[in-house]
C-alpha cells in the first residue's frame, strides 16, 4: 500500500523534521512514528489520565481542607525542544531495536 499526506500551515515542527529526511530515511522515519504511536497510544493516554485523577484529587482534597504537603510542587513544563529531542531519541531507540 502507498499513503500520502499534507501539512498544514500549523505543522511546522513536522516540516521541520520531515525536511531534514531524505526519501527512503523519511518514509521510514513516519512508518516508525507512526508504529510507535499506535503501539504506546493506549499508555500514554493511560499516563495522561492517571495525572489528571491525581490533580484532580489534590484540588479535591485542598478544597475539603485536608492538608496537601507544601513541598509537593506541579512538575515544570519542559521546552519542546527538550519533548522533540527525547521524541527523536525513542524514535532512534525504536529503529535500533
Amino acid at each position: 500500500m502507498q499513503y500520502g499526506f499534507r501539512t498544514r500551515v500549523v505543522d511546522e515542527e513536522i516540516d521541520k523534521v520531515l525536511l531534514s529526511l531524505q526519501g527512503k530515511e523519511r518514509s521510514g522515519f513516519i512508518r516508525e512514528a507512526l508504529t510507535f504511536y499506535i503501539k504506546y497510544k493506549d499508555i500514554l493516554d493511560n499516563i495522561n489520565s492517571n495525572i489528571l485523577d491525581i490533580k484532580e484529587t489534590l484540588s479535591d482534597l485542598k478544597k475539603s481542607g485536608i492538608s496537601v504537603k507544601e513541598d509537593v510542587k506541579e512538575p515544570e513544563k519542559e521546552p519542546v525542544e527538550d519533548n522533540e529531542n527525547i521524541l527523536k531519541e525513542m524514535m532512534s531507540d525504536f529503529l535500533n531495536l
